[in-house]
């Protein structure tokens, strides 16, 4: 599973941290360009959606950013499904 962050204003070192451990806690990894204009997270779909969605709100929420998951939907923001076809999903 892949989420994308945008930060209206790029965050710092100790901003992002925060991310990084909630997201390990899920097996996930967080990246991001040195200048840190997106910040992308790859979580395995077996963490669950609703605690994938539940670290990047909070994380969004305080630090004035926009996100959206990059693997779920198509371009017509129709849910793919393939963590269905192969039983990932909790």
């Amino acid at each position: 599973m892949c989420v994308v962050i945008y930060p209206r204003t790029p965050p710092d070192d100790s901003a992002v941290a925060p991310l990084q451990d909630a997201f390990e806690k899920l097996a996930g990894l967080v990246e991001a360009p040195q200048d840190k204009r997106f910040i992308v997270a790859t979580v395995p779909v077996s963490a669950g959606f609703p605690a994938i969605e539940a670290v990047v709100v909070e994380w969004t929420s305080s630090n004035n950013a926009e996100w959206y998951y990059g693997n779920v939907h198509d371009e017509d923001d129709r849910p793919l499904g393939w963590w269905e076809a192969e039983g990932h999903i909790r």
